[in-house]
């Protein structure tokens, strides 16, 4: 970079010292972050829908379920790069004026979505046993039963539900997280009447609850479609080229190497939780989902993250993407210390909510404190990870969540050889978290991630 002028504050000083005038990003940020909320509770309101009333079935079928999730999830969470890369190389196309490529890119992502949950779907299918028994070594025969029935069920939803996290992509990235909200919001209300109906009224049990959210996921991937025909029009038909659904890989394989490493964490702790046996599955799988459910929702602010800071980059705006960038993050740690202190205030009244088995209320209880403890350092982590999305930084984000992986693999093994109890192993996941903050703080910090963006416009 050749040295400025004599006069001319560098770009760099300029962004630092623009961050000082943070509310004229409030407004961008609330007017996304706000229905952004709904749309990502939309989905842990599934999980948490289905965990509260299958554990009231029983402790065998919520440890089933807390297997099945913990196979969807895994799923769910290698696709994302689904949603995130849309938004991303959406974002800086229309932030760069290059409306015919952001089009050819949404119809490629979406039939991308289709071909791999037709994958998906086939593995759940066809191998339902092989699949929860990865996590369930150590659960009863009925949980492992229990979890069967669910994700056998479960494979019908997976298509539509990696349409719909296209589509959800494809709305926040111009700067739209209103017509999500409605679409997924309407969904969790309709799986929670159906579930409700099909589990207590008729008493037909776990694969009813799996019924009733894939019923849900289509009645959502099916709205969310035809929104998308409104917007894109004639652009969505036809084919993609091949050339573009290998663009649609190739941009999405640093997200997916990130997503893979965060798998290894999370996946881990079931594997090392489900060797202990159902109690201590169940209230793993009680406390995972107020985990998953309080994360997404400060990710709100990480999705107002990711679409104005592609937006910006887009437009070559280093030094608002960086004042944006910087209120989003003390806006998340604050949302995240309230969080964690509502969770502290009332662990065992909300570990009640979800059991009536007391060993798993107990336990839950306490594994509650290990959320509550975690979610100021989530609230930093949530935002700089969408930040760092919506800037297109993802090689440089996989590499650091690669790191961080590294580090909590040997402490999972100690913990595992030592036979420590559940609340070392959530030790260890605080500790992969840890290693998170560290590293995207320090890329954060040293702003490479603004001062050199990728390309916005060509594919």
């Amino acid at each position: 970079m050749s040295p400025s002028p004599v006069g001319v504050v560098p770009e760099r000083s300029r962004v630092r010292r623009a961050t000082r005038l943070r509310t004229e990003h409030d407004v961008p940020i609330l007017r996304l972050a706000v229905p952004a909320l709904g749309t990502l509770l939309a989905e842990p309101v599934y999980v948490l829908a289905d965990t509260a009333i299958v554990a009231r079935i029983g402790s065998e079928q919520v440890a089933g379920l807390g297997l099945a999730s913990a196979v969807l999830l895994t799923w769910h969470g290698l696709m994302i790069f689904l949603a995130y890369g849309t938004t991303s190389r959406v974002g800086r196309r229309l932030g760069a004026g290059d409306d015919a490529a952001a089009a050819s890119f949404a119809r490629a992502a979406l039939w991308t979505a289709v071909l791999l949950g037709l994958v998906g779907t086939a593995f759940a299918a066809l191998i339902p046993e092989t699949l929860v028994g990865v996590f369930g070594d150590g659960a009863s025969a009925e949980a492992r039963a229990a979890g069967v029935r669910y994700l056998s069920v479960s494979a019908a939803g997976i298509v539509p539900l990696l349409v719909s996290l296209v589509g959800g992509g494809l709305f926040h990235a111009r700067q739209d997280a209103r017509t999500p909200l409605v679409i997924l919001g309407t969904g969790a209300v309709v799986n929670l009447v159906l579930e409700i109906v099909l589990v207590f009224g008729f008493g037909q049990g776990i694969g009813a609850s799996a019924l009733s959210t894939v019923v849900t996921q289509w009645f959502v991937a099916a709205w969310m479609l035809w929104g998308l025909r409104r917007w894109l029009g004639r652009a969505l038909d036809g084919r993609p080229a091949i050339a573009d659904l290998v663009d649609v890989v190739r941009s999405g394989g640093p997200l997916l190497v990130r997503t893979i490493a965060m798998r290894v964490a999370f996946g881990g702790t079931v594997w090392m939780v489900g060797r202990r046996g159902d109690v201590d599955l169940a209230a793993h799988q009680i406390a995972t989902s107020v985990w998953m459910t309080m994360a997404l929702a400060l990710d709100a602010i990480a999705i107002a993250g990711m679409a104005l800071t592609a937006r910006l980059v887009g437009e070559g705006d280093g030094r608002r993407s960086t004042a944006a960038a910087d209120r989003m993050i003390v806006l998340d740690l604050v949302v995240a210390v309230v969080l964690g202190a509502l969770i502290l205030l009332t662990a065992d009244t909300l570990a009640g909510l979800f059991t009536d088995d007391p060993a798993v209320q107990a336990l839950t209880a306490f594994l509650f404190l290990h959320v509550a403890a975690q979610m100021p350092a989530n609230g930093v982590i949530f935002a700089l990870d969408g930040i760092l999305i919506g800037a297109g930084d993802l090689v440089m984000l996989g590499r650091l969540m690669v790191g961080a992986a590294a580090v909590f693999v040997p402490v999972a093994i100690v913990v595992t050889m030592t036979g420590a109890g559940i609340g070392w192993i959530w030790g260890a996941l605080a500790v992969f978290m840890a290693a998170r903050l560290v590293g995207m703080t320090w890329r954060y910090v040293s702003g490479g991630w603004v001062d050199d963006p990728p390309e916005v416009s060509t594919p």
